[in-house]
């Protein structure tokens, strides 16, 4: 049943996405399909391998299918440059290993079959563990910088991982699968993170807070904040300049951007550049929009 249920996860997203086109896909974080696809390569090669169930072998094959369908929506609804080639290379770097290692499993070293199934399905868990770590942290931005949820996130999906996780719980537990137990555990507390994000934003997105201030203060000693990651803030906050948007609102979310930069690590110099470019950028028709309350 678990597996059923695994089977079907993107399918309610990709619906969405067909019928909201770029309302649904902009916020969503390509580099988790990516790492979907990777996971669910290498886990088709697990099964193969192995010899597993049909439905165990369908069910990975879908996740290929269906975390590519994803990545191309991504990519086609919001565009962003470089994104068509990091997919190309992400699925390659995936699937060629993958087949490589099925192909060695079934036909040229079959004696060594345990081995390369047990290589592929470490490559693949340590994927999932991953795996939704970067649509969390674009929801996590969204909420701090703008503060609204993913609008176009299907909670379906994640809700649908955490279900089929679960009851995969169950029967790894039963199993002694120890490996597998604890990747079920991730996947249900990741997924169960999401949902908190869509429906209790403010209190999900709170919580997460020290634990994002500590990740980006110990990221920022080893690579520090790029000017490239301010000039992308600036650039998401320009749409909040003008337009329908009022001066107060456009504060509102200039300080959440602020802020956020500092807790990521920038330095005196990257604060100024942004302050300097967010006074630069263009009021959007020449005018806020003074019917919010200003």
């Amino acid at each position: 049943m678990g597996g059923l249920i695994l089977t079907a996860i993107g399918i309610p997203q990709i619906i969405t996405n067909i019928i909201r086109g770029s309302k649904a896909t902009k916020d969503l974080s390509l580099a988790s399909y990516l790492i979907w696809l990777g996971a669910a390569a290498f886990l088709t090669a697990t099964s193969l391998i192995g010899h597993s169930s049909p439905l165990w072998i369908i069910s990975n094959i879908a996740g290929v299918v269906e975390s590519a369908i994803l990545a191309a929506q991504v990519n086609i609804s919001s565009p962003q440059p470089g994104n068509w080639k990091k997919t190309f290379l992400a699925a390659g770097a995936a699937l060629i290993p993958a087949a490589a290692l099925t192909l060695a499993g079934l036909f040229f070293w079959p004696a060594a079959s345990a081995g390369l199934g047990g290589t592929a399905f470490a490559i693949a868990v340590a994927l999932l563990y991953a795996l939704n770590g970067p649509q969390i942290a674009m929801n996590y931005s969204l909420w701090q910088n703008h503060k609204r949820i993913p609008e176009g996130a299907n909670p379906l999906m994640p809700g649908l991982v955490a279900l089929g996780s679960l009851i995969s719980l169950l029967a790894a537990a039963s199993l002694g699968d120890v490996l597998w137990a604890v990747n079920s555990l991730i996947a249900i507390a990741t997924s169960s993170i999401v949902l908190s994000q869509i429906f209790f934003p403010a209190a999900a997105n709170g919580a997460l807070s020290p634990v994002v201030r500590l990740y980006a203060k110990i990221k920022g000693i080893f690579t520090g904040l790029s000017d490239e990651a301010v000039r992308a803030s600036v650039k998401s906050l320009a749409s909040y300049k003008g337009g329908v948007w009022s001066a107060t609102e456009y504060d509102v979310y200039r300080y959440g951007a602020y802020e956020s930069l500092k807790a990521r690590g920038a330095s005196a110099r990257q604060l100024a550049l942004f302050e300097t470019l967010c006074d630069g950028a263009p009021v959007i028709g020449g005018r806020f929009n003074s019917w919010s309350g200003d």
